[in-house]
């Protein structure tokens, strides 16, 4: 028995939504939650090849029987769907409808079973995005699992994951694995897959699906291959780093001295350049020193110096000498300090005007157009009252007059 997703005009009779469905209650396990993107996202992928998109992302339209299998629900949906990408509900060039819209669909599916909880409506996530997967602990998932999740759900369609594969790929799926689920893992699943909390009033005959799309998980020799091929070229890597790391540094080799000289000639010498008397330097120093010109603090540094001098060693003899020669240091003057001078008045100060549209609309301020709000968010007009206008084709514009102070923001939030 496998797994298999079908776009469907009618619920079946044996089918509950997914937010009453037992897989809604109990923790996911993260093999159950890549084998469920994998069977959701290979249907998405074979409709895109045909040039279709679903796009019609809603929790009332997801439903999941009590074998597992998925239906996708075809039909209209809230334009405040917790699920539905932005650039479904904006009219704006820069954000182009296409293969984005299911990968941010099915990511929002992912995330609301992991987290046990919808996200809010539109347009409260255009004013405040979720907050990233990847910085809250979820037990039993893999960080990265968090992060692809998060890169499918980026409000700018630019940020996102571009397509169902790229997505899959992040999840550590291919669409190229086998499309037949093994048994043991579908039993497995079925334990925690979908018996119906509330069962719903029988209905109708539903009409028959069309060919399922089967999912598919990696079998265990295919895994076994590819970590082995990880771990021999990360084995690979690590000794050729290991061997850089240790590569002797090169030895320069410099003449020995001239053995012309005898050893200790050669080392008396050296010493005899490198300790001048004492009595020479300091005299030859301080008779130039006593010519020029002396000062009191002087004279007193020279006699300590006579004193010491022969105790010294040659570094702090030129110590000496130096503080000696120099000349005393004159007082510098406390700089005057700065007159207060009062900060000119703040002018141009602004203030923030946030916007939530739905499902789209133009913004005029003062008669003058900003943009089409979704993607335009929000705006930094000056601080006082401005005329607003919010336009959507031929329907009622919406108008209000709104004062802005600064440093403050004010929310506007309509639906046409």
């Amino acid at each position: 028995m496998t797994a298999q997703v079908y776009f469907f005009h009618q619920a079946p009779s044996d089918a509950v939504p997914l937010v009453q469905s037992t897989i809604w209650q109990q923790p996911v396990a993260a093999s159950h939650l890549t084998q469920w993107a994998l069977c959701l996202g290979t249907a998405l992928h074979q409709r895109h090849q045909q040039g279709q998109l679903y796009a019609q992302w809603d929790p009332e339209h997801c439903y999941i029987d009590e074998q597992g299998n998925w239906y996708l629900l075809e039909q209209t949906p809230a334009i405040d769907s917790p699920w539905l990408a932005f650039e479904l509900m904006a009219q704006e060039p820069s954000w182009p409808i296409g293969p984005a819209v299911d990968v941010y669909g099915l990511g929002m599916l992912l995330r609301s079973l992991l987290l046990k909880r919808l996200p809010p409506i539109a347009s409260t996530r255009w004013l405040e995005p979720l907050p990233a997967l990847y910085d809250m602990e979820v037990e039993g998932i893999e960080p990265r699992l968090l992060r692809a999740i998060d890169l499918a759900t980026e409000q700018d369609p630019a940020l996102r994951l571009a397509s169902i594969e790229e997505f899959l790929l992040y999840l550590g799926q291919t669409l190229s694995q086998s499309v037949a689920a093994s048994t043991v893992l579908l039993e497995e699943s079925a334990a925690v897959a979908a018996l119906p909390v509330t069962q719903p009033a029988p209905t109708s005959s539903a009409p028959t699906p069309p060919a399922p799309i089967v999912g598919a998980v990696s079998t265990t020799w295919q895994r076994r291959t590819l970590y082995a091929l990880f771990f021999l070229g990360a084995v690979g890597v690590g000794a050729w780093a290991y061997g850089l790391w240790q590569k002797p540094a090169p030895v320069i080799e410099t003449p020995l001295a001239s053995m012309d000289e005898p050893f200790h000639q050669q080392v008396a010498a050296e010493k005899e350049w490198q300790e001048p008397s004492s009595k020479t330097l300091i005299s030859e120093d301080v008779d130039s020193i006593e010519n020029a010109e002396i000062w009191p603090e002087q004279k007193v540094l020279i006699e300590e110096l006579e004193v010491l001098g022969p105790t010294l060693d040659p570094v702090s003899k030129a110590l000496a000498l130096e503080l000696v020669a120099s000349p005393p240091a004159e007082p510098k003057l406390a700089a005057p300090a700065p007159t207060s001078s009062p900060k000119p008045a703040a002018t141009g100060a602004t203030g923030t005007l946030r916007i939530a549209v739905l499902p789209w609309g133009d913004v005029y301020v003062n008669g003058r157009r900003q943009g089409a709000s979704p993607p335009l968010k929000e705006l930094k007009l000056k601080a006082g009252k401005h005329r607003l206008q919010i336009r959507n084709g031929d329907l009622t514009p919406y108008q209000a007059t709104i004062e802005i102070e600064a440093g403050q923001s004010v929310t506007i939030r309509h639906k046409f």
